[in-house]
């Protein structure tokens, strides 16, 4: 295939994407489907709508042009990215609302990107460090079923699994 060949993608929200190989051989997901066939069929992506993927190939871009320093501490010694990355660029991009943050973590897991997993995974430790049970319920929407006994007993580490109710 010739030099500057494009992809055609089909994003969740049923939009086209035109991406360059270059850039789609960064995407592990893609690139074994490329591998497994040589085709120009259109490449179906389930759970990444197009201005995700907008924001992924600006991600592969920088990535390509000034990567940041790799792999992050775990855990985060602190909730500032700024201590652990260093490039402003990539604490500016991932500065996104939970809503958005979320659904690029679930798209860097699925497309296999593992740049993008660790920083948005970083990103969230970042936001959730320090905060208490109750506070992580209200972030992630949990609603809590346990009993006011339930709760004692694993607050004190005696998690007996037989009596968890399911």
């Amino acid at each position: 295939k010739m030099e500057g060949h494009q992809i055609r993608i089909r994003t969740a929200d049923n939009k086209e994407y035109l991406m360059d190989k270059s850039d789609a051989l960064d995407i592990s997901l893609i690139r074994s489907v490329l591998e497994d066939n040589d085709s120009d069929d259109e490449i179906p992506l389930d759970f990444v709508e197009y201005d995700q993927l907008v924001k992924i190939v600006d991600f592969i871009h920088q990535c390509q042009k000034k990567p940041y320093k790799a792999p992050l501490p775990k855990p985060l010694p602190s909730n500032r990215l700024e201590d652990v990355i260093d490039n402003k660029w990539y604490i500016n991009f991932i500065d996104l609302p939970k809503t958005e943050l979320l659904k690029m973590i679930r798209a860097a897991n699925y497309l296999n990107i593992e740049r993008l997993f660790e920083l948005a995974s970083a990103r969230l430790g970042s936001e959730i460090k320090g905060m208490s049970i109750e506070e992580l319920r209200e972030y992630f929407e949990i609603v809590n079923d346990f009993t006011e006994e339930e709760e004692e007993s694993i607050k004190n580490g005696k998690i007996n699994m037989y009596n968890i109710h399911s």
